[in-house]
């Protein structure tokens, strides 16, 4: 009996191993009930040291202007705030009837905030392994249940943050329909 406790143990120990090996750096997980920003060489438990998880896609805080640009070139508006401060919307893919965009503001030009919504896109832009058009059940299975749930009158909808984090998701129905990340 204790052989075979042993040879269990141990390949459980190799499996568990293994598969952290491949897990994803630079995104939030539930780990043991709490959320977690997981890097490639850490887990960051304050919620002021998270830069490096908030992005989505390969777009993330502290991006400059120039970058987002190169990827994301369609420019639907730019609204000018104060100082050095502005926002620009730009339409990912989609028509009229069905389509997505990232709403970006910038201060200094690096991103300060930074919004995905509408239609699920074809390219596979995400935040923690989460895409527009997931369901509720996959966002509690990565992060566990919200802090704060409130709703969203504009979209008949609701939205999830999870405090002291910096990031929510909206939903319309059971589906994702917007991810927000902001600087801390």
């Amino acid at each position: 009996m204790s052989r075979l406790f042993i040879f269990f143990t141990g390949c459980i120990l190799i499996f568990h191993c293994w598969a952290e090996e491949f897990l994803e750096a630079d995104i939030f997980r539930l780990v043991n009930n709490s959320v977690v920003c997981t890097t490639e060489n850490d887990t960051i438990t304050n919620p002021e040291a998270c830069l490096p998880c908030l992005q989505i896609g390969n777009i993330g805080i502290g991006s400059v202007v120039g970058d987002i640009e190169e990827k994301y070139y369609n420019v639907l508006r730019r609204i000018n705030n104060s100082n050095n401060s502005y926002i620009k919307v730009y339409l990912i893919e989609g028509d009229n009837s069905n389509f997505t965009y990232l709403i970006v503001n910038y201060l200094n030009n690096k991103a300060v905030s930074i919004q995905l919504t509408g239609s699920p896109p074809q390219n596979e832009l995400s935040f923690s392994g989460i895409s527009l058009g997931d369901s509720m059940e996959k966002v509690k299975r990565t992060l566990g249940e919200p802090v704060d749930i409130k709703p969203v009158a504009e979209i008949s909808g609701k939205m999830w943050g999870y405090r002291p984090y910096t990031f929510n998701f909206e939903f319309v129905g059971d589906t994702v329909y917007s991810i927000a990340i902001w600087k801390p």
